[in-house]
């Protein structure tokens, strides 16, 4: 008899309030006003950090929070972060933390909740990695064809380029960001319409100013 294939464990947790959590691939993460919310397949857990206790609800036919989510204990007591094995970061408000739909070296995604029209709406932010300085592509190789360069700039290790470009006939803006750590190269891109692109622009700086090594 062959055994159950086990669920893929995420490249990336969220951190804060002493306890982080390490959702199950595929996955989509959000924050609800009663907590975190996750989702892996049909299955739906709410979690939430009450004094030094964790407390959750499991729906969708899930067992436990096992069928979602691994939970650990960390000494990290501010908002909820972002984690990697390499390094840490924000996890910009109004933004869903969901596992890359894709193939490719992808860590994580993050989806706007911004309905039409409003500032993030169709953007999308994601990192890929990690690469060796020998293969992370360059600064200039980020810039893909038909692709216009209207900005850049280097902020310490940080190289940033920012392209202008059309999708489906829209203006679009894309915006790498090249950076180390834990001895790797990885790559944080932000991508959407041009009309409102700021908003996840915005959210990227945010996720760069914050980087730390883990």
């Amino acid at each position: 008899m062959s055994r159950p294939v086990e669920p893929l464990q995420a490249h990336v947790r969220i951190a804060g309030h002493r306890v982080a959590l390490v959702p199950r691939a595929p996955f989509v993460l959000w924050r609800h006003e009663d907590g975190v919310r996750v989702t892996h397949g049909a299955f739906l857990a709410n979690v939430r950090v009450v004094g030094e206790s964790l407390r959750y609800f499991v729906d969708g036919g899930a067992q436990g929070l096992h069928d979602l989510m691994v939970a650990v204990d960390t000494d990290y007591r501010g908002d909820f972060r972002l984690e990697t094995s390499d390094f840490l970061c924000a996890w910009p408000v109004g933004f869903r933390l969901a596992s890359p739909d894709r193939d490719g070296p992808f860590l994580f995604d993050l989806v706007p909740e911004a309905g039409e029209g409003e500032p993030g709406f169709g953007c999308l932010i994601f990192v890929a990695g990690p690469y060796t300085q020998e293969l992370c592509p360059s600064v200039d190789a980020l810039i893909g064809d038909g692709q216009v360069e209207v900005g850049r700039a280097v902020a310490d290790t940080q190289g940033i380029v920012e392209v202008a470009y059309e999708h489906h006939g829209a203006p679009h803006r894309q915006q790498h960001t090249r950076f180390e750590a834990g001895g790797h190269v990885f790559v944080l891109t932000v991508q959407g319409p041009e009309a409102t692109f700021e908003g996840a622009r915005t959210a990227a700086n945010e996720m760069a100013m914050s980087l730390r090594v883990a």
